[in-house]
């Protein structure tokens, strides 16, 4: 961030006001799901995550919009969701770990909107393990509800 870089926060709105990293702007990738916005299968969908306890969520089509109000077109940005994720293959994720960060990343590279785009590796659990500068009070019950990568180290 001292290079010139926005932290983007994707997580959902709510789980960002909560606590995020001190500097931290906010685009939610995924927003709370609506009935009134989804399909049958979205419906099936959202019913399938919410019997397992998981609160049904469904793309947010503002996102790229969301991320130029956020940080501002043409800046150099830095994605970050709970966990991170990873391109680089391990001995539990064959082809890297998939995360909302990365998924976010994607969206910003091909908006073409943006002079950097990168990728931040732990996520905000990372940044807060790292005792670095946080708003709010990390919630700890999110850390177990996303499969942390094994180190080969």
């Amino acid at each position: 961030m001292e290079k010139g870089y926005v932290l983007v926060d994707v997580r959902p709105k709510e789980i960002y006001e909560k606590a995020h990293p001190e500097g931290a702007k906010n685009a939610a990738l995924f927003r709370k799901f609506e009935l009134g916005n989804t399909s049958f299968s979205g419906l099936l969908r959202a019913t399938a995550l919410a019997l397992n306890g998981v609160s049904p969520v469904e793309p947010n089509p503002a996102f790229v919009a969301d991320l130029i109000a956020a940080a501002g077109k043409g800046s150099k940005i830095i994605l970050a969701c709970e966990a991170g994720g990873s391109l680089v293959p391990n001995a539990s994720f064959q082809y890297g770990k998939e995360s909302r960060s990365l998924k976010a990343a994607y969206k910003a590279v091909v908006s073409e909107n943006f002079a950097d785009v990168a990728h931040l590796g732990g996520g905000v659990y990372g940044w807060y393990k790292a005792d670095l500068p946080f708003v709010g009070e990390y919630d700890l019950q999110n850390v177990g509800r996303t499969p942390n990568i094994v180190n080969d180290d």
